[in-house]
């Protein structure tokens, strides 16, 4: 069984799709950390503060010309100092549009302070989709090609066959996913540690930042598997991903505006609290664990199913 597994991970990483996918993964990190050093403001809150009451008070200098004592209007125009001690102070004080470290993933403590962006989070929902169609991929690529009959000539047992496919795929998005984290992570460093800070970017922060992505990580391997099963089902990608895409934003969205009290059952629902637990949905009482036992269950169905049709349908 190791064997087979280790020939199908091989098998894999060799897939055109996954090297297009590492490719342009790559690519967008680095033009990513690029843009974001060559752009980010490195203002501080102070900084950001003089330059909007600066602004305010250019704005009241422009005023002047319409009084009938431009003159005297000008010279009762407070100064910058004057405006930061009066009321209007508090308008900017709190701005600070420089880079965040905790910005990678925050913590309760992190979006108490107002640190409500979450980088890694936003890239993770975009990968999630990704990780469907590279599990579909990586079982429809055999249907379109025709290689079934031959890896199935190598490996006759099928249920062990799906069983390995399906572990291989896991495996590989997981890493993928984590790869991809830890070196969008890298090349935003520059950004903060040169115009940014490191405040809030403590122990707990990390180990915050450790669990989210590795209890991510094995979210969108589910989403491989996934694609990878329903791959089975369809016996082609676009199959799989037309499945995904007409439940996620067809039917969901259907039974949700007839049902909002069934939110606990709904995938998207259940997703939530395993990618931000701050948001609160109406109707929703599941817990992260909670969540992400039920989405399992979801998981375990489609794959039983796909292995069972797989075994009396193909190539019988």
């Amino acid at each position: 069984m190791r064997r087979l597994f280790a020939a199908e991970v091989r098998r894999a990483l060799s897939r055109r799709v996954v090297k297009v996918a590492i490719l342009l993964g790559l690519s967008s990190i680095a033009v990513l950390g690029v843009t974001v050093f060559l752009t980010v403001d490195a203002d501080t809150p102070e900084e950001n503060a003089r330059e909007f009451l600066g602004d305010y008070r250019e704005q009241l200098l422009e005023g002047c010309q319409f009084e009938t004592d431009p003159s005297g209007c000008i010279e009762r125009v407070p100064t910058v100092e004057q405006l930061s001690e009066g009321d209007g102070a508090f308008l900017s004080t709190d701005t600070d549009t420089r880079p965040h470290l905790v910005e990678f993933w925050p913590d309760d403590e992190a979006r108490a302070d107002g640190n409500d962006e979450s980088l890694l989070m936003a890239s993770s929902i975009m990968l999630l989709m990704v990780a469907v169609l590279l599990g579909a991929s990586l079982v429809g690529g055999d249907y379109a090609s025709r290689n079934l009959e031959t890896l199935l000539t190598w490996e006759p047992r099928r249920l062990r066959f799906v069983a390995m496919r399906l572990a291989a795929v896991a495996v590989v998005v997981f890493f993928l996913y984590v790869a991809f984290q830890v070196l969008f992570s890298l090349v935003l460093l520059p950004s903060v540690f040169v115009k940014g800070t490191t405040e809030g970017a403590d122990i707990a922060w990390f180990r915050h930042l450790v669990l989210m992505v590795g209890r991510t990580g094995l979210l969108v391997a589910g989403f491989g598997v996934l694609g990878a099963s329903l791959a089975f089902l369809a016996r082609s990608t676009a199959g799989a991903m037309g499945i995904v895409l007409a439940y996620l934003v067809g039917v969901e969205a259907i039974l949700r505006s007839f049902q909002p009290e069934a939110t606990n059952w709904y995938v998207i629902s259940n997703l939530v609290p395993l990618l931000d637990p701050s948001v609160e949905l109406d109707f929703f009482t599941r817990t992260a664990a909670g969540s992400g036992f039920l989405l399992f269950m979801y998981l375990v169905v489609v794959m039983v199913a796909a292995a069972g049709v797989f075994r009396a349908r193909d190539l019988g």
